[in-house]
């Protein structure tokens, strides 16, 4: 009988892969209109997705463009909730959501593409770094992958793009349920893994570089 565990999967919220075009508000944008006056839109495109405001930055937030005006205006098919001030960004992106592939472990090496499923599809966090999905069932037992997709135009980047990895278990010191446990923390609902899986990471950094440390005096 396998035995899972849960796995954090951390995806690039912003990949330049993903990103179609860039320009910037040339006047300060007033909540709930949908005219935005931008540097340029060239590059531009009606049924793209934009992000505006910094992205993984609090405050950035999608956008849909309904038509162009000219050089210089895109019409939204509906208002941002937030106000923006001159010169914040505006990011063009291919698709506003991830879909995760999942596959198989069979003898240690990547899978073949075609082994690969979707797993799941996540909506891009946009004040977010990092996109997080929890695989409630998955383990190193599993590889993954992802691609960033558009569900309206159903454009996706090619799987190959990225490397897979195995499940959050694997080629660490200790599992997340290990560190859970030791610490006392297996009922700490209120606690998500994203967060202790973050402590363990920065807690790995130092052991590495710890070890590479001594590694290098001897």
């Amino acid at each position: 009988m396998k035995t899972y565990m849960s796995t954090t999967l951390r995806i690039d919220s912003f990949n330049e892969i993903n990103v179609l075009e860039r320009t910037e508000l040339s006047s300060d944008y007033v909540a709930a209109s949908t005219v935005l006056t931008v540097r340029s839109t060239q590059g531009f495109a009606i049924g793209q997705s934009i992000y505006v405001g910094q992205p993984s930055r609090e405050g950035c937030e999608k956008g849909v463009i309904a038509s162009l005006s000219g050089e210089t205006t895109i019409n939204l098919s509906a208002a941002l909730k937030l106000p923006h001030t001159r010169y914040e960004p505006v990011t063009a992106v291919l698709g506003d959501s991830i879909h995760i592939y999942r596959a198989s472990n069979v003898d240690g090496a990547v899978p073949a593409d075609n082994q690969f499923t979707v797993l799941t599809t996540r909506t891009i966090d946009p004040d977010q770094a990092s996109t997080y999905y929890q695989d409630s069932t998955g383990s190193s037992a599993f590889w993954y992958r992802y691609t960033y997709f558009n569900p309206i135009s159903n454009v996706e980047t090619p799987l190959i793009y990225f490397d897979a990895w195995r499940g959050d278990d694997f080629a660490h010191y200790a599992s997340l349920a290990e560190i859970r446990k030791e610490a006392g923390f297996e009922k700490a609902y209120n606690l998500p893994d994203s967060d202790v899986e973050l402590q363990r990471r920065n807690a790995e950094s130092e052991i590495n570089a710890s070890l590479s440390g001594g590694l290098l005096k001897v």
